[in-house]
């Protein structure tokens, strides 16, 4: 029981330690995009799907089932290609993969992933990584719903 309790510890303070690393660094980032007079966020709707239907969500579907307010569609040439992992109006996963890399490339420093619900989309995992290669530091925001998976 000691040795759990120490070995907590232990992994506690390195957690934290990474955490704070890792706020710094986005913090520097960011003082640099700013100061090149640059945008330092990048700030993407995956998608406009939800599992929910709250009443209180800002990009809930109108009464008559039409598509989330202010969301917009992908551009033809960049539309999911059959890719089966995006849907009908979403950014295919090249293309996803290509504006991270583009966003790390400026300088921009972090990324903020919302939707809907951005746990739907079933190449999430890997648009991720792409986005941690690219050097942004990545926020996600979900309901939750899907967390345990």
């Amino acid at each position: 029981m000691w040795y759990h309790s120490c070995m907590h510890d232990v992994l506690s303070s390195r957690v934290a330690r990474d955490r704070v690393r890792a706020r710094a660094r986005l913090t520097a980032r960011m003082a640099v995009s700013r100061a090149r007079g640059r945008p330092h966020t990048l700030s993407h709707l995956v998608t406009a799907r939800c599992n929910g239907s709250c009443a209180t969500c800002l990009w809930r579907a109108g009464a008559g089932g039409s598509a989330a307010v202010g969301a917009t569609a992908a551009p033809a040439g960049e539309r999911a290609a059959g890719d089966g992992r995006a849907a009908a109006g979403e950014l295919g996963t090249a293309a996803v993969r290509r504006l991270y890399a583009e966003a790390g490339r400026a300088g921009m420093a972090q990324l903020v992933v919302w939707g809907g619900e951005p746990l739907l989309r079933r190449d999430l995992p890997e648009l991720l990584l792409a986005a941690r290669r690219s050097g942004l530091f990545v926020t996600l925001i979900s309901n939750g719903w899907f967390a345990a998976e």
